[in-house]
């Protein structure tokens, strides 16, 4: 029990940088949080804050679903994703002052580049695909924004791919309407958020290979 906690907070503390690691290469964030991403841009307001109410709103949606099956031990443990939101969301902060702009803050150097940033994209990747083995595995609180997809892919008896697939998609759909409409352009929307949507399912799915495989390992 110890051990998962401790993988468990690691967990949150990685997904964490992984995030806001992606925004900092400013080529597009990850298909989820780029509503909240293009909100905070557009009207100046703070990225942590609004990430932590579109959570929220992904927790209220779950509790609702919930509550239409009558599945009331999922429908109150979904309320324990509002106070992981707010601590995930705090860790988010103090990364965004902490980590540097790349495109800015190294114009004119490799890392400025979009080669560099290309490599600083994919490293985010990496940790946000581990974060989220991290957080997922050791069976607590999940993300709210694994756990309304795994509510929807509940609630609608389909595989839970598809269903992470549509919901992406769908965040991204929403965001450029959004920019188009309140900003007359596209914003947090780029190559990042393809990439992001390709690699974090392909990263997730080796990491847990990979681990599946050391298990027997460890035991013998």
């Amino acid at each position: 029990m110890i051990k998962r906690i401790i993988v468990y907070i690691l967990g949150i503390l990685v997904l964490a940088l992984g995030i806001v690691l992606n925004t900092k290469a400013n080529l597009g964030v990850s298909s989820i949080i780029t509503i909240s991403f293009s909100i905070s841009k557009i009207w100046n307001l703070n990225f942590a804050n609004v990430t932590f109410l579109l959570y929220s709103s992904f927790v209220i949606v779950e509790m609702i679903l919930r509550g239409f099956r009558r599945e009331w031990r999922e429908f109150f443990l979904s309320i324990l994703q509002i106070p992981f939101s707010l601590v995930f969301t705090r860790f988010m902060n103090i990364y965004d002052r902490w980590l540097p702009d790349f495109k800015t803050v190294y114009e004119g150097t490799f890392w400025g580049s979009i080669p560099g940033r290309i490599i600083i994209l994919l490293f985010a990747i990496l940790l946000t695909g581990w974060g989220v083995v991290m957080t997922v595995n050791p069976g607590f609180v999940p993300n709210p924004a694994d756990g309304i997809v795994h509510t929807i892919a509940v609630c609608v008896n389909k595989e839970m791919g598809l269903i992470k697939n549509i919901f992406d998609i769908s965040c991204v759909a929403i965001t450029c309407t959004i920019g188009l409409i309140c900003a007359g352009k596209i914003v947090g929307v780029g190559i990042g958020t393809i990439l992001s949507m390709l690699l974090i399912g392909r990263v997730i799915a080796v990491t847990n290979y990979v681990i599946n495989r050391l298990k027997p390992a460890e035991e013998e």
